[in-house]
């Protein structure tokens, strides 16, 4: 019996020991997605700033193009610089767009799930409280039927026992009422004859 408890309580100390592990190394993991999708939103905004400074100089662009027939002139020019890395940042652009738009669907569902759940929790709590409605109303009824039994069984006979009792207590009182006067009476009749005879 020692044993056994010794090995329950190890047990629950190694699930402990487990469960705190586990949650230190889930904090870990959801701490590095927060880092990388942070990492991520920031490289996606820099695209995103780069494109908008894109469609600023884009006529630029174009009127630098119209007018400059050879290219390595422009190599050196530092906005034509900025223009290529905008071009090339499109592809990770593209990358990183899609990489939100799963998340993004990814999220929906999830909040999908979570609205199924918690309406079929609703669900759950307005059965189970029509139930109690149902409950506390055939529990009135109940009172009422023993209300009514009350009145309808229990008072009649209880009246009429009451009854009886007043019509006996009533027959009692007549009777020693008449034992007192006929005592009484015998008492007088023996006297008379007492003091008429001895006398």
């Amino acid at each position: 019996m020692v044993e056994e408890l010794k090995s329950i309580e190890e047990v629950e100390i190694t699930s402990k020991i487990t469960t705190h592990d586990e949650l230190i190394n889930l904090g870990r993991q959801l701490q590095k997605k927060d880092t990388d999708d942070k990492l991520k939103i920031d490289e996606y905004n820099n695209i995103i700033k780069n494109i908008l400074e894109f469609n600023n100089i884009n006529e630029y662009w174009i009127n630098i193009f119209k007018t400059h027939k050879q290219l390595h002139i422009l190599r050196s020019d530092d906005s034509f610089n900025k223009f290529i890395n905008i071009l090339l940042d499109f592809p990770k652009y593209i990358e990183l767009s899609e990489y939100y738009i799963t998340n993004n669907l990814k999220e929906i569902d999830q909040l999908k799930e979570d609205k199924a759940e918690l309406d079929e929790q609703l669900e759950n709590e307005i059965d189970e409280n029509e139930e109690k409605d149902n409950l506390i109303k055939e529990l009135k009824n109940n009172i009422t039927i023993l209300k009514t039994d009350i009145n309808d069984y229990w008072k009649p006979r209880v009246e009429k026992l009451r009854n009886k009792c007043i019509c006996k207590n009533n027959s009692i009182s007549f009777l020693k009422k008449g034992l007192f006067v006929s005592s009484l009476f015998t008492m007088i009749l023996i006297i008379f004859y007492v003091t008429k005879y001895t006398t």
